[in-house]
Protein backbone atom coordinates (compact mmCIF):
# COMPACT_ATOMS: atom_id res chain seq x y z
CA UNK A 1 0.00 0.00 0.00
CA UNK A 2 3.08 2.11 0.78
CA UNK A 3 4.48 1.84 -3.21
CA UNK A 4 0.90 2.69 -4.29
CA UNK A 5 0.75 5.95 -2.29
CA UNK A 6 3.83 6.56 -2.78
CA UNK A 7 4.04 6.10 -6.38
CA UNK A 8 0.85 8.05 -6.73
CA UNK A 9 2.42 11.51 -4.81
CA UNK A 10 5.12 11.29 -6.76
CA UNK A 11 2.99 11.36 -9.88
CA UNK A 12 1.13 14.12 -8.57
CA UNK A 13 4.15 15.94 -7.85
CA UNK A 14 5.50 15.46 -11.11
CA UNK A 15 2.50 16.59 -13.01
CA UNK A 16 3.03 19.66 -10.61
CA UNK A 17 6.15 20.19 -11.37
CA UNK A 18 4.95 20.10 -15.81
CA UNK A 19 2.16 22.22 -15.17
CA UNK A 20 4.45 25.05 -12.65
CA UNK A 21 7.54 24.71 -15.54
CA UNK A 22 4.70 24.83 -18.82
CA UNK A 23 2.87 27.94 -16.80
CA UNK A 24 6.59 29.44 -16.18
CA UNK A 25 7.32 29.57 -20.16
CA UNK A 26 4.23 30.64 -20.48
CA UNK A 27 4.73 33.61 -18.51
CA UNK A 28 7.95 34.97 -19.98
CA UNK A 29 6.28 34.28 -23.36
CA UNK A 30 3.50 36.73 -22.60
CA UNK A 31 6.13 39.24 -20.89
CA UNK A 32 8.16 38.97 -24.06
CA UNK A 33 5.53 39.80 -25.78
CA UNK A 34 4.05 42.71 -23.71
CA UNK A 35 7.59 44.16 -23.66
CA UNK A 36 7.77 44.01 -27.58
CA UNK A 37 4.30 45.95 -27.63
CA UNK A 38 5.42 48.46 -25.37
CA UNK A 39 8.56 49.38 -27.43
CA UNK A 40 6.24 49.57 -30.62
CA UNK A 41 3.73 51.49 -28.46
CA UNK A 42 6.85 53.99 -27.72
CA UNK A 43 8.27 54.20 -31.24
CA UNK A 44 4.70 55.34 -32.43
CA UNK A 45 3.98 57.91 -30.02
CA UNK A 46 7.62 59.26 -30.93
CA UNK A 47 6.50 58.99 -34.25
CA UNK A 48 3.62 60.80 -33.46
CA UNK A 49 5.42 63.52 -31.44
CA UNK A 50 7.76 64.12 -35.04
CA UNK A 51 4.81 64.41 -36.79
CA UNK A 52 3.21 66.88 -34.59
CA UNK A 53 6.24 69.05 -34.55
CA UNK A 54 6.48 68.78 -38.73
CA UNK A 55 2.45 69.80 -38.68
CA UNK A 56 3.40 72.71 -36.56
CA UNK A 57 6.40 74.15 -38.80
CA UNK A 58 4.74 73.39 -41.71
CA UNK A 59 1.06 75.49 -40.24
CA UNK A 60 3.41 78.31 -39.58
CA UNK A 61 1.13 81.58 -39.78
CA UNK A 62 3.81 83.53 -41.80
CA UNK A 63 4.30 80.47 -44.03
CA UNK A 64 0.69 80.27 -44.50
CA UNK A 65 0.24 83.90 -45.36
CA UNK A 66 3.24 83.53 -48.13
CA UNK A 67 1.69 80.65 -49.95
CA UNK A 68 -1.36 82.30 -49.82
CA UNK A 69 -0.04 85.28 -51.61
CA UNK A 70 1.24 83.33 -53.45
CA UNK A 71 -1.33 80.30 -55.16
CA UNK A 72 -4.32 82.34 -53.95
CA UNK A 73 -4.30 85.67 -55.22
CA UNK A 74 -6.80 86.63 -52.92
CA UNK A 75 -7.90 90.45 -52.00
CA UNK A 76 -9.62 92.09 -49.33
CA UNK A 77 -13.60 91.92 -49.32
CA UNK A 78 -15.28 95.18 -50.92
CA UNK A 79 -18.47 96.41 -49.23
CA UNK A 80 -19.77 96.28 -52.70
CA UNK A 81 -19.57 92.90 -52.77
CA UNK A 82 -22.22 92.51 -49.31
CA UNK A 83 -25.76 92.34 -50.56
CA UNK A 84 -28.83 91.17 -48.92
CA UNK A 85 -31.18 88.02 -49.53
CA UNK A 86 -33.95 90.55 -50.87
CA UNK A 87 -31.59 92.04 -53.58
CA UNK A 88 -30.47 88.54 -54.86
CA UNK A 89 -32.51 87.25 -57.83
CA UNK A 90 -35.40 85.07 -57.50
CA UNK A 91 -35.28 81.49 -58.81
CA UNK A 92 -37.52 80.17 -61.08
CA UNK A 93 -39.72 77.50 -60.37
CA UNK A 94 -39.99 74.22 -62.43
CA UNK A 95 -43.24 75.53 -63.80
CA UNK A 96 -41.39 78.79 -65.47
CA UNK A 97 -39.03 76.00 -67.01
CA UNK A 98 -42.05 74.18 -68.69
CA UNK A 99 -43.11 77.45 -70.20
CA UNK A 100 -40.54 78.90 -70.89
CA UNK A 101 -37.99 77.48 -73.14
CA UNK A 102 -35.68 80.62 -72.76
CA UNK A 103 -35.31 80.38 -69.09
CA UNK A 104 -33.06 76.97 -70.37
CA UNK A 105 -31.45 78.69 -73.36
CA UNK A 106 -30.52 81.07 -70.22
CA UNK A 107 -29.02 78.62 -68.17
CA UNK A 108 -27.57 76.14 -70.73
CA UNK A 109 -23.67 77.08 -72.56
CA UNK A 110 -23.62 77.68 -75.92
CA UNK A 111 -22.89 74.95 -78.15
CA UNK A 112 -20.45 74.61 -81.00
CA UNK A 113 -21.60 73.72 -84.21
CA UNK A 114 -21.15 69.57 -84.70
CA UNK A 115 -17.75 68.87 -86.61
CA UNK A 116 -18.48 67.53 -89.67
CA UNK A 117 -18.16 63.58 -90.02
CA UNK A 118 -15.01 63.59 -92.28
CA UNK A 119 -13.20 66.11 -89.97
CA UNK A 120 -14.88 64.83 -86.90
CA UNK A 121 -11.77 63.60 -84.06
CA UNK A 122 -11.70 59.89 -82.71
CA UNK A 123 -13.17 60.25 -79.24
CA UNK A 124 -13.12 57.54 -76.91
CA UNK A 125 -16.82 55.35 -75.84
CA UNK A 126 -19.12 58.16 -74.07
CA UNK A 127 -19.34 57.13 -69.90
CA UNK A 128 -22.31 55.97 -68.77
CA UNK A 129 -24.94 58.88 -68.11
CA UNK A 130 -26.38 59.20 -64.62
CA UNK A 131 -30.09 60.00 -64.55
CA UNK A 132 -31.42 62.77 -62.27
CA UNK A 133 -34.58 62.18 -60.36
CA UNK A 134 -37.77 64.25 -60.30
CA UNK A 135 -37.46 66.91 -57.92
CA UNK A 136 -39.90 66.25 -54.98
CA UNK A 137 -40.48 69.91 -54.61
CA UNK A 138 -41.92 72.00 -57.51
CA UNK A 139 -39.92 75.14 -56.61
CA UNK A 140 -36.14 72.33 -56.50
CA UNK A 141 -34.41 73.50 -59.67
CA UNK A 142 -33.51 70.76 -61.94
CA UNK A 143 -30.16 69.08 -61.34
CA UNK A 144 -27.16 71.39 -62.67
CA UNK A 145 -25.53 71.61 -66.70
CA UNK A 146 -23.18 69.09 -66.52
CA UNK A 147 -19.53 69.99 -68.59
CA UNK A 148 -20.40 68.64 -71.63
CA UNK A 149 -22.96 71.16 -72.15
CA UNK A 150 -26.30 69.45 -71.64
CA UNK A 151 -28.60 69.36 -68.70
CA UNK A 152 -28.64 65.23 -68.18
CA UNK A 153 -32.05 63.63 -68.65
CA UNK A 154 -35.24 63.13 -66.28
CA UNK A 155 -36.57 59.96 -66.84
CA UNK A 156 -40.19 59.77 -64.99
Amino acid sequence: MIGRTTLLWFALASLVMFGLFHVKYQVAALEEDLARLNAATLREQNQIHVLEAEWSYLNRPSRLEELAERYLQLKPMQPSQLTSIAALPRQPTLEEFARDPAVVAKILPQRKPAMPADKAPQRMPAAPTVTASVPSHPTQLPQPVTPAGFAPEVRR
